[in-house]
């Protein structure tokens, strides 16, 4: 309001703006879906909102197609370079206390949720650009993939395209719950756009998440560079170690066996013909349907 009153000095405030935990995302979805129901009466104010929305969120989208955590008027992605992920030969054991929130951030499903945005905004309003955005955010998951036999994602990287550090327990590593966020943004896009760039590469991570799985059926958030071998904090110190007998009980170190009904959705919807999904997805819902969603 400030901003839109002639009011262009920041002085001490603060204007970040986050993508951690939908936060901006689903405001953005909530007003996008009522500006487009026909029976809503909405005010200049709330299309005013949404347009200055869009306009800050697309001009903080890098050159390589990703978004930081947190963004503000002075956040500069412009000069970022557009290359495919680096793995350093090595990376800190402790936590470097560096201010992440710069970093390309899939942690939390960030950009799974910003693609979701796109693509709805895309499918109501038409307009390309919602389009062509999404895709360059899909060209930066495939940038940003792993090479190799590790071929999931982390969940952040740094300007240089490296796995970094986040929080004190969240370090540089394979993500397998951020691996199953990337691969929903992928196939969504797909979806969207029929390009099958963005599908054939889902099957290695489902397969490297198979790979990874512990003879219980459960897995580790994350799984170190290079040796895939499962990475934990301990409780007190987080203290970066192998040995998950000691774990700080607020985070899942550890995904339990649910996760494998993911994987498997996943490769039944990828067995699927792409024009077979769409239809099943645009079909009339009957009303019994609607009110099991609801």
């Amino acid at each position: 309001t400030d901003l839109l009153n002639g009011d262009h000095q920041r002085g001490k405030r603060r204007d970040y703006s986050t993508l951690d935990d939908n936060k901006t995302q689903s405001a953005m979805r909530f007003l996008l879906e009522l500006v487009n129901t026909p029976e809503a009466e909405v005010s200049a104010e709330v299309t005013d909102a949404l347009a200055f929305a869009w306009e800050r969120l697309l001009a903080h989208q890098a050159p390589n197609g990703a978004w930081p955590q947190q963004f503000s008027s002075v956040s500069d992605h412009s000069d970022d370079p557009v290359i495919p992920i680096s793995i350093p030969e090595s990376y800190p054991r402790e936590h470097p206390r560096e201010n992440y929130v710069h970093f390309y951030t899939l942690n939390d499903n960030n950009l799974l949720n910003v693609m979701k945005l796109l693509l709805r905004a895309h499918e109501l309003e038409k307009d390309p650009t919602y389009l062509k955005s999404a895709e360059r955010l899909g060209e930066f998951l495939l940038l940003a993939q792993h090479r190799g036999n590790q071929r999931g994602w982390s969940q952040q990287y740094n300007r240089r395209m490296e796995p970094v550090w986040a929080r004190k327990f969240e370090p540089p590593a394979l993500s397998s719950v951020e691996t199953i966020g990337a691969a929903e943004a992928l196939f969504e896009l797909w979806i969207a756009t029929g390009d099958n760039r963005f599908r054939d590469t889902l099957p290695d991570a489902l397969t490297w998440l198979e790979a990874s799985r512990f003879e219980d059926g459960q897995w580790a958030r994350f799984y170190e560079l290079k040796t895939n071998v499962p990475l934990y904090c301990k409780a007190d110190t987080y203290e970066l170690t192998y040995d998950a007998g000691d774990l700080p009980t607020h985070y899942g170190f550890i995904i339990g066996s649910g996760f494998q009904k993911k994987i498997d959705r996943a490769r039944k919807e990828l067995a699927r013909e792409r024009e077979s999904i769409i239809r099943s997805r645009t079909r009339p819902r009957s009303p019994q349907e609607w009110a099991n969603a609801a």
